[in-house]
Formats: structure tokens, sequence, C-alpha cells
């Protein structure tokens, strides 16, 4: 089968452990890059490659995953919050991909986005990231904005990189917090280990990420929390408080297995207010109400 990527390691990249190496690379999950390999999709100088095995300088490494067919499968659904010539505004569903990437073989939300309004289709800045100008993670759902066209596009991308733009989410984390309201400060980074991103203190290497959080409810287990996020991190919320020491309930990748796990099949990760200056000048707070599904497990707590 005909390589579908090919990549050279790096000096910089020699030593690691192929899974790893590859899941930074193809920005996907490194238990995937284990079932590539596992499935003999991964070659690396032309032989089987081991998840275990570590890179080397000047090694080429060939992926020959068969691309999915998507144009029978169903495109997410669409639930416009609000939308004028220059924006649109959707409750993202939890489950749901924002935009492609390496490894992505299934409808995005841009994909649906595009169908809907296809001179988006060339408003961005990379054509898998069509109108997008942050995004969310698959497993939480809420606020977001896509811009319709390149002022739009660049109006919002400046608010959300000189943090204008306001973001608050509702979280569930395991126990109890230390303090009613607090601001969590951690530097994060991806780990050469895990592949996964870890928050550090900032004394050591990553990006600064500040996360404030008041608390909204206690229940016996746990602590429900009213999250602004002043930076926007990959999976900031998630790493930083699972590193609290209190992890956001029914994450498994950011868990404490000694922690009993929630009975709730996505994370408690909600957006559920966005706030922004419109291109027009308009400051306008847009809001996404509680998923069903969260409301009903809250109902479960005491």
């Amino acid at each position: 089968m005909k390589p579908s990527k090919s990549l050279k390691v790096k000096e910089k990249s020699s030593g690691m452990r192929i899974d790893v190496f590859l899941s930074q690379e193809l920005k996907i999950s490194r238990a995937q890059v284990q079932k590539y390999i596992k499935s003999g999709f991964i070659f690396v100088d032309g032989e089987l490659a081991k998840s275990s095995s570590r890179t080397s300088k000047g090694q080429k490494i060939e992926i020959t995953i068969k691309p999915e067919n998507n144009s029978d499968k169903k495109l997410p659904e669409l639930n416009i919050i609000y939308e004028d010539d220059d924006v649109l505004v959707l409750n993202k569903q939890s489950g749901v991909v924002v935009h492609g990437a390496s490894g992505v073989h299934e409808p995005t939300l841009a994909d649906s986005v595009v169908a809907k309004y296809p001179k988006i289709a060339r408003v961005g800045e990379n054509k898998m990231r069509p109108g997008v100008v942050h995004r969310l993670d698959r497993g939480a759902s809420g606020v977001i904005v896509f811009a319709k066209n390149k002022k739009a596009f660049l109006h919002l991308k400046d608010q959300f990189q000189s943090r204008t733009a306001k973001k608050i989410y509702i979280v569930l984390v395991h126990g109890q917090m230390p303090k009613n309201f607090g601001t969590l400060r951690v530097n994060i980074a991806r780990s050469e280990r895990t592949g996964k991103m870890v928050s550090r203190p900032m004394s050591q290497e990553g990006k600064e990420a500040i996360t404030n959080y008041s608390v909204t409810k206690n229940y016996r287990n746990y602590s429900l929390l009213e999250v602004h996020i002043e930076t926007g991190r990959t999976h900031q919320i998630r790493t930083t408080m699972q590193a609290s020491g209190h992890p956001i309930a029914g994450d498994t990748l950011y868990m404490n297995r000694k922690l009993k796990q929630a009975e709730i099949n996505r994370p408690f990760l909600h957006a559920s207010f966005l706030t922004i200056t419109l291109p027009s000048g308009e400051v306008k707070t847009f809001s996404a109400e509680l998923p069903v599904e969260l409301k009903k497990y809250l109902e479960t707590l005491t």
C-alpha cells in the first residue's frame, strides 16, 4: 500500500519511543498510534514498527493507513446560537471533533459548517481549520465561534491571542476544592514519555496557563465549578485540574486511577459562556445550556 504519510526523524527527536514520537507528529493519542502499529500500518526503514522501539536520527517512518470514505457518514448537527454576516456561533455536542487533522477520519464540525456555508472553506490560515479561531476538545460541549470571512477571522483571532475573549466553563471535579475560589497557575507542556499534556510548576518548562475557578456547589465526592480560563492551552482545564488533585469527572485521559470513576460516558466539561467583540464593535455574550446528560448526572449526586 502506498504510504499516506512519510516522516524523517530529526536529531532533536532521536531516542524517543516510536509511539510517543508519532503521537506528537500526528496529533493523535498514543493509544491510537499503538493500534495502528499493531494493525501493521506503520513501518520504520521498511520494517514493521514496534511501539517500544526508539527513534534514531535519519530513520524513515511510513504510515500506510487507508483513508476512510466519509461520504456516507452523517455530518455533525449544527446547533446555531447566533449568526450574522461575520460570525457563526454554535453549541457543539460532546463527541464531535472541531476540525480535521492527521489521524482524524470522521466528519467534523468544520465539515458541517463548510457544507452549509461553502465560502468559509477559504477563511483562515489552514485549509483543515476553515473559519476556526479557537477549539473545544472532542469530549467537551458548548459555545464555539467560527469566522465567516477574513476580516472577522483576523478580528476574532486577535481577541483570543490577546486574551480579551472571555470563556467560562461548567466543570465537575472529584473531591472538595481547598477554597471556594482561586487561581491555578501552571506551565503546560507535552510529555515525551506519554504524549499527553502535563501541568508543571511555573519554575519548569512549558507555556503559562492561568485558570480561575469558583465553587458553585459541593457534593459528597465532587465539586461543581465555574471556570474562567485566561489562556487557551491544549487541554488546559483537564490537565490543570488533574495536577491540582481534582480531575474532571468522566475524563478517562486525565484521570486518577485511585479514585472511583464517575459513571458518565464523557468529560463533565461544558463551555457555558463566551464573550467577544463582534467586528461591528458590539460586545456580546453567548451561552449554551448544560446538556441533558450532564443535568441528569448531577441529579444522581448527593
